[in-house]
């Protein structure tokens, strides 16, 4: 898939293009936690988890959106939550879902509540 700079350069609306490129992003972990995860805002995100600050959290959406790319390039697992009161791949509400060092996964958004990841090998 291009980049949406690629799709703005080639004519197409910013709107379109922010919707359909990707967007690549670099974000920081913060704390462990739900409440104060680093939030994704980007399609595409690279994460960076050091020393127990490895708490992301997915955007809201709506159903059918995604992917949502993360690809954790750090030596940390990177724990990943979805939104307050929604699950993971069939776990806890609320819980994150890991995502070990050096691996990328996409999620999906599903229903209202839940999303289901595909993790690399």
């Amino acid at each position: 898939m291009p980049s949406a700079k690629t799709l703005i350069g080639l004519g197409e609306a910013a709107g379109l293009s922010n919707a359909l490129g990707n967007t690549i992003t670099s974000k920081t972990g913060v704390l462990t936690v739900i409440g104060t995860a680093t939030q994704i805002t980007s399609n595409f995100t690279l994460l960076t988890a050091a020393g127990g600050q490895d708490a992301f959290q997915l955007p809201a959406t709506a159903v059918g959106d995604g992917p949502y790319i993360v690809a954790n390039i750090s030596a940390t697992t990177a724990q990943v939550f979805p939104r307050s009161g929604e699950t993971i791949q069939g776990g806890s509400s609320s819980a994150a879902f890991n995502v070990a060092q050096n691996k990328t996964a996409m999620f999906f958004k599903t229903t209202a509540t839940a999303w289901v990841v595909n993790l690399s090998a």
